[in-house]
């Protein structure tokens, strides 16, 4: 059943982050190379904080939405989520700051019923539950620039010739200079260097709350029979992050609360009498309530030939447990915008196993919200 709900709710927020979408109104096209009037120039929008994070360029005040769905395959686990965003943004270009409210609902669930080492590497014990998350960010940025007309106008023009001598003569006609500066590495990275002092950087400030449930199979420890339960779970977390932009580097602190149920150890028993017997194997009685309390200290960082790696100590100080996850990033996506797949490195205190696995299907990002 789970299988067959989860994607349907997933078409429902896709259905949704789209209608929004469909209500915006699109920019108006950009004139040709040959004729870049400097107000066109002017109007052009701040870019994204960071490339990972859509609709995170500043406006004087606006609203942006989006929405997603997600598929993660991996050798010992795999997931499905589906997210829906908004976005409000205010530019203050007198002092060079810029803020945004995010807000992000995501529904997810594994797709398997076992709980995998990988996973119990991040001590989250609602890993193998079907959850609904809200998540609010506050981000205040530091360095916005405003660059001169005659600076965006030069670099525009050195843009769209690099453009055509790739695409072809006209090429560039009815697209900003925005979106023709981005197919070239340098130059987008240029354009956005116009728009961001070099020593950007972004104090990020947020907090999450979870609801779930999941399912159990166990066997009675007086009747050995077979019995399922569903548990409610739930869990709230916040954190602080600090993003240097330069730097592509993200340093993050967090806690989270969690109120979740573990299955219990498995068994193989045998009932007495004469024989023959039949032994039943599995959970060896009801799920036991856990609560935990969670710190996280994470580091993500962005190389420059295509390689991403985070790396998240987690302590549970309810278990006094240490967990180490490291997923390295290195494989793109077909479109090659993305880091989607790569190994993932987990370590317990309470196992002393370096766990390995693969995956593929999250998208790399510098930032958390």
């Amino acid at each position: 059943m789970k299988s067959i709900i989860l994607p349907l709710l997933a078409a429902v927020l896709l259905a949704e982050a789209g209608a929004a979408r469909a209500q915006t109104q699109a920019p108006a096209p950009a004139p040709a190379s040959d004729e870049i009037p400097e107000e066109s120039i002017v109007a052009e929008p701040v870019p994204p904080l960071s490339k990972a994070v859509p609709n995170s360029g500043p406006t004087s005040r606006g609203t942006a939405l989006g929405g997603g769905a997600e598929l993660q395959a991996g050798s010992d686990d795999s997931s499905v989520s589906a997210w829906l965003s908004w976005v409000d943004s205010a530019l203050d270009a007198n002092k060079g700051e810029a803020s945004y409210r995010v807000r992000t609902l995501t529904l997810s669930s594994p797709l398997s019923e076992d709980a995998s080492p990988a996973m119990a590497a991040s001590l989250d014990t609602l890993a193998k539950a079907v959850s609904l998350e809200f998540k609010f960010s506050n981000v205040q940025a530091y360095g916005v620039r405003s660059p001169m007309a005659a600076e965006l106008k030069a670099l525009c023009k050195e843009a769209r010739t690099r453009y055509t001598d790739k695409h072809g003569k006209g090429s560039d006609k009815g697209v900003r200079c925005a979106a023709v500066a981005a197919d070239d590495p340098a130059m987008n990275t240029a354009w956005e260097d116009l728009f961001w002092d070099p020593k950007a950087k972004a104090v990020i400030l947020g907090a999450a709350a979870k609801v779930g449930h999941q399912s159990f199979d166990y066997l009675e420890t007086t009747t050995l029979a077979s019995r399922s339960e569903d548990k409610a779970v739930w869990s709230v977390s916040g954190f602080a992050t600090y993003f240097p932009r330069k730097a592509r580097f993200l340093l993050s602190a967090g806690f989270e609360h969690q109120d979740a149920y573990e299955a219990a150890d498995e068994a193989t028993v045998c009932p007495a009498g004469p024989a023959p017997v039949t032994c039943a194997a599995g959970a060896y009685g009801e799920p036991v309530h856990k609560r935990s309390d969670v710190v996280s200290l994470e580091a993500r960082k962005v190389f420059s030939r295509g390689l991403g790696v985070t790396a998240k100590v987690n302590h549970d100080f309810s278990d006094d447990v240490w967990g180490v996850e490291v997923p390295v990033y290195f494989v793109r996506n077909p479109s090659g915008e993305a880091l989607t797949g790569g190994v993932k490195f987990g370590w317990r205190s309470d196992k002393h196993d370096l766990l390995v696995s693969l995956f593929f299907g999250k998208a790399f990002s510098l930032l958390n919200f």
